[in-house]
């Protein structure tokens, strides 16, 4: 579980591991100093017959949770409620839906710290762009979303190419569709850096 303490021993530990010293490329930043309170990581899913968009973005979100997550040292979970910002679900990391209106193909914020906490984070909220319905986008941006609710930053491919093709990359034609398979999963870098966190 990261806390201030573990956030120097994970970078240390991205130094050298079993003797080889690891390239400075592979040191990703943590999005902003959140992570989340465990491995443990459930997902709060919307009703889908509430919206079209909810559904179109549901097996995007279910891919990248079986694909690239639960491989890792995380256990992603789903519960399923009809949003309502009037009812608390305490045991859930991570509610997402989609909106209208916004700029971008998806983001990712902290909406409660853990007590006492400063940078643990309890719950997140993910909203996804219903404007956005290329499906090879929609796997980029749910599997880069996710990983912020995780404390994966993003990656600089103008910086190193071997980030290239992670889903938590950052270059100018991220939100591009991606045709190829680039930028659709994790890289080994973040399956690191999942795995010595948490």
């Amino acid at each position: 579980m990261f806390g201030p303490k573990r956030i120097v021993l994970v970078l240390v530990a991205l130094v050298v591991v079993g003797g080889v010293a690891l390239p400075t490329a592979f040191a990703s930043p943590f999005k902003q100093g959140f992570y989340a309170d465990s491995a443990a990581h459930t997902f709060l899913y919307p009703d889908m017959q509430y919206s079209a968009a909810n559904r179109d973005w549901e097996p995007w979100v279910t891919n990248s949770r079986s694909t690239d997550y639960n491989p890792t040292d995380i256990d992603t979970y789903k519960v399923t409620y009809h949003y309502n910002s009037a009812l608390t679900y305490p045991y859930v990391d991570l509610s997402w839906w989609t909106t209208t209106g916004m700029t971008v193909p998806g983001s990712a914020s902290c909406n409660k710290l853990v007590s006492g906490e400063t940078s643990k984070c309890d719950h997140w909220h993910v909203k996804f762009n219903a404007n956005t319905t290329n499906n090879a986008t929609q796997e980029f941006i749910a599997c880069q979303e996710i990983g912020h609710t995780l404390g994966l930053g993003h990656n600089n491919d103008a910086d190193n190419v071997v980030e290239h093709g992670s889903c938590m990359s950052n270059d100018e034609d991220s939100y591009q569709p991606h045709s190829t398979g680039n930028k659709l999963h994790l890289w080994p870098h973040d399956i690191f850096h999942l795995n010595a966190g948490y």
